[in-house]
């Protein structure tokens, strides 16, 4: 099902994003500001986008992803505006790909990716999520099969988390769809698989 970006632009290219979402440090009613709770949702979000920023070939200090799909632009778009505090005005679309710079985050993002086998060094949700912005990102879907885009440290994470990997493609499915699928808007589109496949 083809979903629409609710806020893209009629002349998307070198445009802003448009958006109704609240500041990020908004008061709540316990007289609090939120930015507590934010931090904790960056947490999780900041490893599915380290995930996309894997395959992102922009300028520096940029965050992107370029995708044929509208619906998971709309997810990039939606963390960056309410979960990293990117002012709507500074996402950046141009054709398939929707960018902004920043570069405090792109610098954390670097970070992590460049240590993400001592951050990932056990599975967990943060490992999962990040492996899910490879797989919004890079996914590759064929019949009984699915290719990533993948280096050394990647195929480690996954290794750790019982996933095994050749040229990219993903062998055992139906572990990896288990893991994987709750945080990736790209399998949860896709029946989960009901055995193993070597596509080699």
């Amino acid at each position: 099902m083809k979903v629409r970006l609710k806020t893209l632009l009629d002349k998307p290219r070198g445009g802003a994003w448009r958006s109704s979402a609240r500041g990020v440090n908004c008061p709540v009613k316990s007289g609090k500001r939120s930015s507590d709770a934010m931090k904790q949702k960056l947490g999780r979000e900041i490893y599915y986008i380290a995930g996309m920023q894997r395959a992102w070939k922009g300028k520096k200090h940029s965050i992107g992803i370029c995708s044929s799909s509208e619906e998971i632009k709309q997810r990039f778009a939606e963390i960056a505006i309410k979960v990293l505090g990117v002012k709507s005005e500074k996402i950046i679309i141009e054709g398939n790909c929707i960018f902004f710079y920043h570069s405090r985050i792109a610098k954390q993002l670097q970070r992590i990716i460049r240590n993400r086998t001592k951050i990932f060094s056990k599975p967990s949700e943060s490992a999962y999520r990040y492996i899910a912005g490879i797989v919004d990102a890079t996914g590759k879907i064929a019949r009984n099969s699915i290719r990533l885009s993948l280096d050394a440290g990647d195929e480690l994470v996954l290794e750790r988390m019982g996933i095994h990997t050749k040229q990219g493609y993903v062998l055992n499915l139906s572990n990896f769809f288990m893991l994987i699928k709750p945080y990736s808007l790209l399998l949860s589109s896709i029946r989960t698989p009901g055995n193993e496949r070597d596509p080699c």
